[in-house]
């Protein structure tokens, strides 16, 4: 597909980005997150390329690309994303539920650099957004495990912290596909709240 697409089309046409897309998103269903940040990248640059660095169009990828930082342990970079993809869509008209994705990433920031408070006040915020878009359970459980980590790292709420992980362990087994990064997601969720 890619290389049909390349042959008819200028390869830093915005239609190419898709597909590093679709590439980046089963790279990181696999746990495979150097993958899924390559593709990320791919997307993100030919999106730069053809659209400008601007356009809201980058939200997504930019979350995406960010969140690839993020697992691989690069905070700069994850942060610079996420704060750029906050920027676009907070540029937009309307207060769109999709703030909550690049502010759940930057509580995660937040989190591995031991800055409960901060990660806090992210997840309160993407809580806010998170509420408006309650057909998304990965968002909502995210939202949730965000919290509760930042609540036990302050030491505040210690059983509203547990409720909210249990939450998120929840949303993740009963409306989450099986996936590698959906089974890693709720072995960590449960080593944590056995840690309680």
């Amino acid at each position: 597909l890619m290389e049909f697409r390349a042959r008819s089309k200028n390869p830093d046409h915005p239609d190419n980005a898709e597909v590093f897309g679709v590439l980046g998103t089963l790279a990181s269903a696999r746990v495979d997150n150097p993958a899924a940040l390559a593709a990320f990248d791919s997307e993100v640059g030919i999106l730069e390329r053809g659209l400008g660095r601007e356009h809201p169009t980058l939200a997504g990828p930019l979350i995406n690309r960010g969140l690839s930082y993020l697992d691989l342990g690069r905070l700069d970079e994850a942060e610079a994303d996420l704060l750029r993809a906050e920027a676009l869509l907070a540029a937009l008209p309307g207060d769109s539920p999709d703030l909550a994705h690049p502010l759940v990433g930057l509580g995660g920031v937040a989190l591995r650099r031991g800055d409960g408070l901060k990660a806090r006040t992210m997840a309160e915020r993407a809580s806010a957004y998170a509420a408006r878009e309650a057909r998304d359970p990965t968002l909502l459980a995210d939202v949730a495990w965000l919290h509760a980590r930042a609540l036990r790292m302050i030491g505040e709420e210690p059983e509203r912290a547990v409720a909210l992980g249990q939450t998120a362990l929840t949303i993740c087994r009963e409306k989450l596909a099986a996936t590698p990064e959906n089974r890693a997601f709720a072995a960590e969720i449960e080593a944590w709240l056995a840690g309680k």
